[in-house]
């Protein structure tokens, strides 16, 4: 009908499709997944070509390819889920350029950064994957910066800060100073958010790898 095929039915159906391809990826379906991925992929660049000013629009479909992304790395298409995960990238950039100030967009770009870093490091790719966890540190100092961080993303900076540990141990072992400069700015960031909320069972879990890891890095 005229009705369903709406814009706003229409994209109600694009997260509808994303959400009932994350429940079957994780029932273990990933034939199913991608299909409806792809479909959700499909329709909502259709909406974006109709509507290319719409900011929502736009930040709907990179979560879309960060979804895709997921389900092509499950099934072991790296190159495939390297070129979903980028072309969500590329969108939250331009999202970014257009409104510098929405918190919401600097965060998305960080998070998929920090998506793509982690892949990367999965396809043992530890410069790549550097770079990308970089790129995610580099926003999420922007956010906080102007004053608009919470306990959830400072969380997410540290863990971008322990991973660029991590990889440098792997590519560059004898830069001890900039291993140790990362661990102890995570532990800082942990710090504050224990200073200002109740930690999850994750939390406190990343914060005890913190301490064993500036403790190792310390002993060299």
């Amino acid at each position: 009908t005229t009705l369903f095929r709406s814009p706003r039915w229409q994209t109600l159906l694009c997260k509808s499709e994303a959400q009932l391809g994350f429940a079957l990826l994780g029932t273990g379906d990933s034939d199913a997944a991608l299909r409806i991925y792809l479909s959700s992929v499909t329709r909502s660049e259709q909406l974006v070509q109709k509507r290319p000013d719409s900011k929502d629009l736009q930040h709907d479909l990179s979560g879309i390819y960060i979804g895709l992304g997921n389900v092509l790395s499950k099934r072991g298409d790296k190159f495939g889920a390297r070129r979903a995960l980028e072309a969500a990238i590329q969108i939250a950039r331009k999202l970014v350029d257009r409104d510098p100030n929405n918190a919401m967009w600097q965060s998305g770009l960080a998070g998929y950064w920090a998506i793509l870093g982690e892949a990367l490091a999965a396809e043992k790719a530890p410069n790549e994957a550097l770079h990308a966890y970089r790129q995610s540190l580099a926003v999420w100092e922007k956010v906080s910066s102007r004053g608009q961080s919470n306990p959830f993303w400072e969380t997410q900076a540290a863990l971008a800060c322990f991973r660029i540990a991590i990889l440098l141990s792997q590519v560059d072992p004898t830069n001890f100073r900039e291993m140790r400069d990362m661990l102890l700015r995570c532990l800082t960031m942990m710090n504050r958010v224990k200073a200002s909320a109740v930690h999850t069972a994750d939390q406190q879990m990343l914060l005890r790898s913190h301490w064993l890891a500036i403790d190792s890095v310390g002993r060299r």
